[in-house]
């Protein structure tokens, strides 16, 4: 079985930091109601998540789904997920609301953050070919 080369198991890692520092921040603005990182984090990871889906040459200078392996990482987590994560991104950045209403957003951005963080360092531990059918069988495991 063919695992995946250090350079491509490195983005996978590359972005699994890039969710947990957007977590980090989140965790600090909804403990404590600010974070002197938080909007500059904030701003890189919406213009990220906003560029994920245009292609490579019109990304721009973006933190992150700069490669394949980030993007399809992203993939993986379903598409309104997404879509709300940057509805609610928006929200705090330009100070949508209350801030209790923008805490308890700032909660759901952590999960969605945490779960990108969470598929990341799973595409990073496994093999990047899936296992062929029969497999299990073969090695009697379920």
């Amino acid at each position: 079985m063919m695992t995946a080369g250090p350079r491509l198991r490195t983005r996978y890692l590359s972005l699994g930091l890039f969710a947990q520092s957007i977590v980090d921040v989140l965790i600090t603005f909804v403990d404590k109601g600010k974070d002197e990182n938080l909007e500059p984090c904030l701003k890189e990871a919406l213009a990220s998540l906003q560029a994920a889906n245009r292609p490579p040459a019109d990304r721009g200078n973006v933190k992150a789904f700069t490669n394949f392996e980030q993007v399809w990482t992203l993939n993986q987590i379903a598409e309104p997920k997404r879509q709300e994560a940057i509805r609610i991104l928006e929200d705090i950045i330009h100070q949508r609301g209350s801030t209790r209403k923008l805490r308890r957003q700032a909660e759901t951005a952590i999960e969605f953050f945490y779960t990108l963080e969470g598929q990341a360092l799973r595409n990073f531990d496994q093999p990047t070919d899936p296992l062929p059918s029969g497999i299990r069988r073969l090695c009697n495991t379920t």
